[in-house]
């Protein structure tokens, strides 16, 4: 009976502390349903290579809001920092709560600029570069205060302005 006890106590003890670490179980662990944090999903959905702007879906999972604050751009080429382009830009968007725990909130829709000025002048500079990778995270509050960032990662074209965006003329002479 002794060993019963020890038994269902260390079970109890480890079903605690792996709730407590996340696993997944009760969304970020036991804590959060204590003092919740947002859970937010970024879905990377297309790209306006004309515009230099890339389109994020960004939505709640559990019944907390998001407040975004900002933006944090770095790019790489051959998975290299390339950290002249590393940059910060403020910006306030809203992503709305969901209305059931481990349900997707209404969609916030955001377009961002993703070819910068200083992009270009790199990717003019450096010719040989075919493509970019950037990682971008969305930087902000939950409504209880806590401090999140959420990242993704896109590859992009390393597009020549007036080259990539005007078609070909083809001229056709017969004599």
């Amino acid at each position: 009976k002794k060993n019963l006890y020890k038994l269902l106590f260390i079970i109890i003890l480890l079903g605690f502390l792996v709730s407590l670490v996340g696993c997944n179980w009760l969304s970020l662990g036991l804590l959060n349903v204590f003092d919740p944090q947002a859970q937010i999903r970024v879905n990377y959905t297309g790209m306006n290579l004309e515009e230099g702007t890339i389109a994020l879906e960004v939505y709640s999972l559990n019944e907390v809001e998001f407040i975004g604050s900002g933006f944090s751009y770095k790019y790489y080429s051959n998975n290299v920092l390339i950290s002249d382009l590393t940059k910060t830009v403020g910006a306030t968007f809203y992503v709305a709560p969901s209305t059931s725990p481990g349900t997707p909130g209404p969609i916030t829709t955001i377009d961002l600029l993703i070819y910068y000025q200083e992009v270009q002048d790199y990717i003019t500079s450096n010719p040989l570069i075919t493509e970019l990778t950037c990682t971008i995270d969305l930087i902000g509050t939950d409504g209880a205060g806590h401090s999140i960032s959420k990242s993704v990662t896109v590859d992009l074209p390393a597009i020549q302005p007036g080259i990539d965006f005007v078609p070909p003329t083809a001229v056709i002479n017969v004599t």
